[in-house]
Order: C-alpha cells, then sequence, then structure tokens
C-alpha cells in the first residue's frame, strides 16, 4: 500500500539503512520539509518497504529517489503520481543500460532523450604531457576566494575536494571533484576567459588523476555539449553508453 510518509524519525531509519547518504537526517528533512517536495512510501505491516520522492511543482514532477521495493513496482509509481498530480509533466532521469524501466516508460508513452554522457578517464589513454612552467596547482585556501566569486554563483562547494591552478600567485582556475564509492566525480572545471585556450583546464584534470589514482575518474557532460565532450575526449576519457543518462518524461 502507498500512503504518504510524515514520521522523521522513520523515514531517517529506512534512509540509514540504505547506506546511500551521508547524512540521513539532512535528506529526510528536505523531503519533508521542502517546499515543493514530496515523499511516499510503500508500507507492509506498518514497515517501510520502499521509498519515492522529489519535487512537484504546479505543472512539474519530478522522481529523484527510488529504493526498495519502490523499484520493482515503478509503474505502479508512475500510476500513483499520476493520480496525485494529474496535468503535470513527469520527469526521470536514468541510465542507458536499464532495460526493464525503459520498456515500462515506453508501455507508457514517455518520451525518451539523452541527457549526460558519461565519460571516463582510459588510463592507458596517450596524451602528450604539459608543462606549463609558470602554473603551479595546490589545494584551496581562502586567499583564493575572490576567483571564485567571479567563476562560480552561489553554488556551495566541496573545498576539501577543490585544486587551483596559479599564475604569478593568482589564482586563474580550479576544479572540485567529489567521492562516490570507487569513483571520483569531476563536478566543476572552469578557468579565466584570457587562460582557457592554454592548456590550464587540461593541467586541473591531470591533477585529479594524479591524486587519485586507485579511483575511477568519471564526469558528467551534458548531451549538447560538445565542446566539452571533445575535450575530455582529447585527454584521454571516454562515453560509456551504458552510463549514459536518459530523461523520460510522461504527460501525467
Amino acid at each position: 500500500m502507498i500512503q504518504e510518509v510524515t514520521d522523521k524519525n522513520i523515514l531517517i531509519n529506512y534512509l540509514d539503512s540504505l547506506s546511500e547518504f551521508e547524512d540521513a537526517l539532512e535528506v529526510a528533512t528536505y523531503l519533508l520539509e521542502g517546499e515543493k517536495s514530496y515523499v511516499y512510501g510503500f508500507w507492509m505491516d506498518n514497515n517501510l518497504i520502499g521509498l519515492f520522492g522529489g519535487d512537484a511543482y504546479e505543472n512539474y514532477v519530478s522522481i529523484d529517489l527510488l529504493f526498495g521495493i519502490a523499484k520493482e513496482k515503478f509503474e505502479e509509481v508512475i500510476l500513483f503520481l499520476k493520480s496525485k498530480y494529474a496535468g503535470s509533466t513527469l520527469e526521470y532521469l536514468l541510465y542507458n543500460n536499464e532495460e526493464t524501466t525503459k520498456s515500462i516508460l515506453n508501455k507508457l508513452h514517455a518520451n525518451i532523450e539523452i541527457s549526460h554522457h558519461a565519460m571516463e578517464w582510459n588510463p592507458f589513454h596517450k596524451t602528450t604531457s604539459i608543462s606549463l612552467n609558470s602554473i603551479s596547482i595546490c589545494k584551496y585556501n581562502e586567499k583564493y576566494a575572490k576567483l571564485f566569486k567571479k567563476l562560480t554563483t552561489d553554488k556551495k562547494l566541496d573545498l576539501e575536494m577543490v585544486y587551483v591552478a596559479v599564475k604569478a600567485k593568482k589564482p586563474i582556475g580550479y576544479i572540485e571533484a567529489s567521492i562516490v564509492e570507487d569513483e571520483i566525480y569531476i563536478e566543476e572545471l572552469k578557468a579565466l576567459p584570457k587562460y582557457i585556450s592554454k592548456g590550464v583546464k587540461e593541467l586541473l584534470v591531470k591533477e585529479i588523476i594524479k591524486q587519485f589514482q586507485e579511483y575511477q575518474i568519471v564526469v558528467l557532460v551534458s548531451h549538447y555539449e560538445e565542446e566539452e565532450i571533445n575535450f575530455y575526449r582529447s585527454i584521454g576519457f571516454e562515453i560509456n553508453d551504458d552510463r549514459t543518462m536518459l530523461i523520460a518524461t510522461i504527460n501525467l
């Protein structure tokens, strides 16, 4: 039976059991108190055995979380959301290799398009080495804060995983990464405009590769960002078709 999840302690305990989140309290708080968020669960004998949640605006609904038996009952989840949010547009992200999910979406007349490519570093790819003697790479510290005001929005950076390119003691670019299990994801890669064509971004990526040799290095690139795709290809990244992300859209 599907019912709304309203008890924070039950939700936190369920999220903790998944081992998917570093801070189950933060996720539970967002789901229960977010202005546009929703969370529903599959229940059996008063026990939560599946969960799905996301955001629901006036004409738009997303599924951002799908766990437990909710994965197996994906079609039932869609039909439930259709009954709750009739007239809205539903969006759901999935991997290209999720054949069962794709067949359900096709059955429900979803429009499925490529959203992002997962590009992975190939350690056997041979690239020319770059040596820019006047540029050094170092970990972020507060004296580089002005660079971030020029290059970023209000996005909060994980400063433990940020490396900065420095020329003549001035920051000219940065890279932000994150660790997810046994993989390193490149989250942000930016340089001041006049240095973009001078190999700075390549140096920053190679610093991440050097620092985290025991990890698979991954970057998600929009299907429409051909220049970015070509850049990463040129320095040894390859598209993993199975992990290409699709976006499915359904009119509820």
